[in-house]
């Protein structure tokens, strides 16, 4: 991204984005898994989970390095349950590993009902 005539201050940005398919086995199976690799040039990440009305209880397990509890808060939004993940910026590479699960036994999912957004956060450079 350029700016004409330049920015003179530190920017920062804020991007969200969807894509289809995404969590398709959590919504099949109850279960999805994958891995998050941050840079040493991300200053803050947030993933952001909000799950359809009915849903209750839902996990995410981090595997994350030695020294660096996950940040993961349960909390509510328009009665739905939302899993909010916060990664602390870092100076090196790292690594996350995650598993997300929920209990389909209560009741089917309504597909269109699952926000698929991934909110990752401001970056901007390191000071």
């Amino acid at each position: 991204m350029f700016f004409v005539p330049p920015a003179g201050e530190t920017l920062g940005w804020t991007t969200d984005y969807r894509w289809k398919g995404l969590w398709e086995a959590l919504r099949t199976e109850g279960r999805d898994e994958g891995s998050l690799t941050v840079r040493p040039d991300t200053t803050e990440f947030t993933a952001s989970f909000l799950f359809p009305r009915g849903i209750e209880n839902p996990q995410l397990t981090i595997d994350s390095p030695v020294g660096l509890d996950p940040d993961v808060a349960l909390s509510e939004k328009d009665g739905r349950k939302l899993l909010t993940w916060r990664v602390p910026p870092g100076t090196e590479t790292i690594e996350y590993i995650y598993s997300i699960q929920v209990n389909l036994s209560n009741r089917p999912i309504d597909h269109a009902a699952i926000d698929n957004t991934v909110h990752p956060a401001s970056s901007r450079p390191l000071d």
